[in-house]
């Protein structure tokens, strides 16, 4: 699985999250667990995204592919 990293939260934090949800394949749920509740979600064609509110004023928008693989991974500060 190719995972796409776009700027937003720190690399290491990303990178953290991209390697769970590769190495143990965690269901949507599970990532929901991990990162909290999320907020808004957009379903597009190929994919749905859902968005993270964090507790430090960063968003992060994590998208499943249509059979719930993380697909991409974006985030940013919304508290500046």
């Amino acid at each position: 699985m190719e995972t796409v990293i776009k700027g937003g939260p720190p690399v290491e934090e990303v990178k953290r999250v991209v390697n769970i949800l590769e190495k143990n394949e965690i269901e949507k749920e599970g990532v929901f667990m991990l990162l909290g509740e999320p907020g808004k979600k957009t379903i597009g064609d190929q994919a749905e995204s859902w968005n993270y509110f964090l507790a430090d004023s960063r968003l992060l928008v994590i998208t499943f592919d249509k059979k719930g693989k993380c697909v991409h991974i974006s985030g940013t500060d919304i508290g500046q």
